[in-house]
């Protein structure tokens, strides 16, 4: 008798066991159903490592309204989870001129409270590198621990250059800013823009920009395009972070 006790006893522990399994089990499926699609393909270490962590991503000129901004948005909030009133996400996108009261030089105290994974800017407007130089001045060397990339800039040159860790854009560019722009707004439908963010925020995570950064910037503009480094028209120099696609 003691013994079929002890066995109906020790079965039962069992099945509850079990039960505790399934639904644990039952659980972690069900967060993984709710976890943004990029973010699922992360292995747990790298999911704790950026706990915390925010990709800040700044929509400018050509890309701060309609579609273009729609587009990018859907597809960070389907890839990673953005930010917005009552839900969480890892990132958070701004938007020139309307996040910034039309002033750039603003964006520190837009981020003060947050730990940035990156910060990705498409379309920067006038004076974006002395936004960025004042955030990078609170840091030794300048060095903020976190890369800087700037897509299609319409700010300063050598500006952009001196403060984002990459630059990225387009081989044949106007002169002009009134044709650069209605360019941009041309060539944002025929490249995708939001898949670029996507790469560089999924890099970001993979090795905290720490890749070499002509091998990360063919990786962001996709292996179907050629890259080249930016020649500055009047001294002939090759820059060293910045490349041109097409």
């Amino acid at each position: 008798m003691a013994a079929a006790v002890l066995s109906s006893v020790a079965v039962t522990g069992c099945l509850e066991k079990k039960a505790e399994v399934r639904e644990a089990d039952a659980e972690t499926t069900a967060q993984s159903a709710e976890m943004p699609e990029l973010i699922k393909t992360l292995s747990e270490d790298e999911r704790k490592s950026i706990e915390g962590k925010t990709a800040v991503v700044i929509l400018g000129h050509g890309y701060n309204e309609g579609a273009a901004r729609e587009e990018i948005i859907s597809r960070l909030d389907e890839s990673f989870g953005t930010e917005s009133e009552g839900k969480e996400g890892i990132v958070m996108v701004l938007t020139f001129p309307d996040d910034f009261n039309s002033k750039i030089t603003t964006l520190e105290s837009k981020i003060k409270e947050k730990s940035p994974l990156l910060i990705v800017i498409i379309g920067a407007p006038e004076r974006t590198h002395r936004a960025l130089s004042a955030i990078q001045d609170k840091f030794e060397d300048g060095n903020t621990g976190y890369p800087i990339y700037s897509f299609f800039p319409q700010d300063d040159i050598l500006g952009t250059q001196s403060t984002a860790d990459l630059v990225l854009d387009y081989a044949h560019k106007p002169e002009n800013i009134e044709d650069t722009l209605g360019a941009d707004e041309t060539a944002s439908q025929e490249i995708d823009v939001a898949k670029m963010v996507e790469s560089a925020i999924f890099l970001a995570i993979k090795n905290g920009g720490a890749g070499n950064i002509q091998t990360t910037a063919q990786e962001i503009a996709g292996a179907e395009r050629t890259i080249s480094p930016y020649v500055d028209s009047e001294t002939g120099l090759h820059s060293k972070n910045h490349f041109t696609f097409e």
